[in-house]
Order: C-alpha cells, then structure tokens, then sequence
C-alpha cells in the first residue's frame, strides 16, 4: 500500500509543467500515472498543457481509464506510442527524431530574461 504525497505533486509536477509552458519550447511529462491523477491540479496542469499550442511529450500508464487519459487520446494530433519489450530499446530513438524533426521547423526565438 502506498500514500501520494499531493503536496509534492503539486510542488513538482504542477510548477513544472507551469515553468514549461511559461519557459520552454515545448513540455515533457514522465509520467501521467496513478498517483498524480488523485491531485486535481495535477490533472487540469496537464489539460492546460495539452491545450496550449507547446508541443507535449507524455507517458501516459497503459492501464489507466481517467477522462483526462480520454481527453488525451481524442485530441488531434496525438499520437500514441505504445511502449513493449520488442521497442523498448529503441522507442527513445525514434522519440527524439520525431521531436528534432519538429524543432527543426519551429523558428529560433531569443531565451527569455532572467527573471
């Protein structure tokens, strides 16, 4: 049996995909999962950032049956990798390609100020 510590969920993992979708070019989140789906800031985090035109990479648990997992899987544009014991040693390769390829087309913008 274990505990979440919803605090940490929301001290990490909400600030974080708050930062990225303030600071970075895109957003990455390891992992929506069983444990920060009990945290509802968690998951409206992960709407936000689903919504927002920031490109996202997510893992998303296999298992899970949530209506943010649904509202993932129905937006246009997602795409799903499944992750196996077949790909696994290679599924990060074509992760990154696909992601390079992708920066590749976006515009260079100058870093933000320090704050």
């Amino acid at each position: 049996k274990y505990r979440v510590n919803l605090d940490d969920v929301r001290g990490v993992g909400v600030a974080a995909i708050s930062q990225a979708l303030e600071r970075a070019d895109y957003v990455v989140i390891d992992e929506v999962g069983p444990m920060e789906l009990f945290s509802n800031e968690f998951v409206e985090a992960v709407k936000r950032a689903v919504e927002h035109r920031k490109p996202v990479l997510g893992v998303i648990h296999w298992r899970l049956q949530h209506p943010v997992i649904s509202f993932i899987k129905s937006r246009d544009g997602t795409e799903i990798l499944t992750v196996t014991e077949e790909n696994r040693d290679r599924l990060h390769k074509r992760v990154a390609e696909k992601l390079i390829r992708y920066l590749s087309r976006q515009p260079r913008r100058p870093p933000p100020p320090p704050r």
